[in-house]
Formats: C-alpha cells, sequence, structure tokens
C-alpha cells in the first residue's frame, strides 16, 4: 500500500511529502529502487500541486521522467507499461487534484 497517496488521497498532501522524504532519502527518493520510483515521485508531484507548490511538483516531475527513461532502453520505451503516467503534463495545467479512486496510479 502507498501510504503516501492515501494521504493525498484523504487530503492530507503536507503529511504525505513529509512521509515520501523521510521515509525514501529525500526528493529524488534515493531509497526506492526499481521501477516503483517513478510512481512514487509522481505522488509526490502530485502533493507538491495539492500544496500549490509548482517549483516544486515540476522537479519532482522531473525526477519521476529522468527515472522513467533511464529504466527504459528504446524498444521497451513504446510500452505503456514503461512510461510515466503524465505527471508532467498534469504539472504543466497545474492539477492539484489527486488521482480518482481505482485508477492505476
Amino acid at each position: 500500500m502507498d501510504l503516501a497517496r492515501a494521504l493525498l488521497e484523504t487530503g492530507e498532501p503536507q503529511r504525505a511529502v513529509e512521509l515520501r522524504l523521510g521515509s525514501a532519502g529525500g526528493e529524488e527518493l534515493v531509497l526506492i529502487a526499481g521501477g516503483p520510483r517513478a510512481h512514487y515521485l509522481e505522488v509526490l508531484a502530485r502533493c507538491w500541486l495539492a500544496l500549490d507548490r509548482p517549483a516544486e511538483a515540476r522537479r519532482a516531475a522531473h525526477n519521476a521522467k529522468a527515472w522513467d527513461s533511464a529504466r527504459c532502453d528504446t524498444a521497451t520505451r513504446r510500452n505503456a507499461s514503461c512510461e510515466s503516467s503524465g505527471i508532467a503534463s498534469t504539472v504543466a495545467r497545474g492539477r492539484a487534484r489527486p488521482t480518482e479512486p481505482g485508477s492505476s496510479r
């Protein structure tokens, strides 16, 4: 279970940020290995948006995209499971709402 995402979805983005940054190695979430890091960075970006902190949201979105790109080679990049969920466009639009319940991210 992604507790930070649950906190975000229940209206507690500040607690979500504190949990995520405190338990995962700071803004780049260096203590999270593999594919989940991009997802967790996306949740962090959504938290920053909910807190009206667009600069931090852009930084988290950039880190998510960079991590996703680094782990996917050219052949697999075409696969939807290897692409980030669009947090960069969400940040660009400034949408602060968390993902809808029951969505894949």
